[in-house]
């Protein structure tokens, strides 16, 4: 498995199943990436990848009260992951490619 390949998985599977968002207070700007799929399967594949890239992660489940699935979780949460994933990963989704910049320029601004 290649870097590039590797590098094109992460992207395309960040622009359809994830997310960057705040985690904490807000005001601290605390950011995570985060994935979801019902499918472990999906997500076991995702850490396979991300692993090869030399990120960290965490798995997590999350259980549904009622008759719903449960979510399984991939989330990058450390800072410093997440701004790495931000800068070598990116995202092509128009929305998301502009938050990401948000958060590397407000991290810039506090010297992180």
């Amino acid at each position: 498995m290649s870097k590039d390949y590797s590098l094109g998985y992460v992207r395309g599977f960040a622009d359809t199943h994830g997310s960057l968002h705040h985690i904490g207070k807000k005001k601290l700007n605390h950011r995570a990436i985060t994935f979801r799929s019902i499918d472990e399967g999906v997500l076991d594949e995702l850490a396979l990848h991300l692993a090869a890239l030399g990120y960290e992660y965490k798995r997590y489940v999350q259980a549904s009260g009622d008759e719903k699935q449960a979510q399984h979780i991939v989330r990058i949460h450390k800072q410093a992951e997440v701004r790495r994933f931000c800068e070598e990963v990116g995202f092509r989704r128009e929305d998301r490619a502009r938050r990401a910049a948000k958060f590397l320029a407000i991290g810039t601004s506090q010297g992180n």
